[in-house]
Parts: C-alpha cells; structure tokens; sequence
C-alpha cells in the first residue's frame, strides 16, 4: 500500500509539473528590440544596428582607390561577352566573342 500512495503522489508532482511547466516554457520569450526575432534574451546590450549603405561614404584612402578600379574594370567588360555561356547553354544565339581565361568552355561548365 505505501509503495502505491509514494507512486500517486509521485505520478501527482509529474503531472502537475508538466502542466504547469510546460505552457510557462512555452511561453514567447521577451523581445531584444532587435526585430523581436530572438529566442532567447541576449546577455550583452545589442550596440551595432542595420543601416542604409547609401550612407555609407568611402574617403580617400586604398579602399576608395581598389573599388574606383574595380568599377572602372566592371564598366568596361561587354555583358554579352560575360552572358555568352549562359546563351550557349540555353540555346540562345551568342553575341561577340566568348572571354578567354577564367571563362573558357572548360571551366566555365560544371
């Protein structure tokens, strides 16, 4: 008899303690103010945000020279050149001469 009321009693806690812990466990957690994505709240104070690279203004300096390169370079290639392997796998006519280097027929196929 005592081993069935120590196994009521303890089947009793089990219950009760999945009934109430598990609603509160499930509860949604509080947001961080930082899309209210987060799961779990953060332990370090949240100091960097999401901003518009249209505000973002490169001084003079060796990254405002490599990208005036890089984008006097990307203006220069012919994008029917570039595009020529995709037409090719398409089946759509190519325009001009296919680059060589990088983008030859056997790399550029994979």
């Amino acid at each position: 008899m005592k081993k069935e009321t120590k196994m009521t009693k303890l089947m009793t806690v089990f219950l009760a303690t999945l009934i109430i812990g598990l609603p509160w466990a499930a509860a949604a957690s509080k947001s961080d103010g930082y899309y209210g994505k987060t799961k779990v709240a953060p332990k370090a104070e949240v100091k960097a945000y999401p901003f518009d690279l249209g505000r973002v203004k490169l001084l003079s300096s060796p990254f405002e020279r490599a990208m005036k390169i890089n984008q006097k370079y990307l203006l220069e290639l012919d994008a029917d050149r570039m595009l020529w392997p995709y037409h090719e796998r398409a089946g759509l006519p190519t325009k001009g001469k296919r680059y060589g280097g990088w983008a030859t027929l056997r790399l550029s196929i994979i």
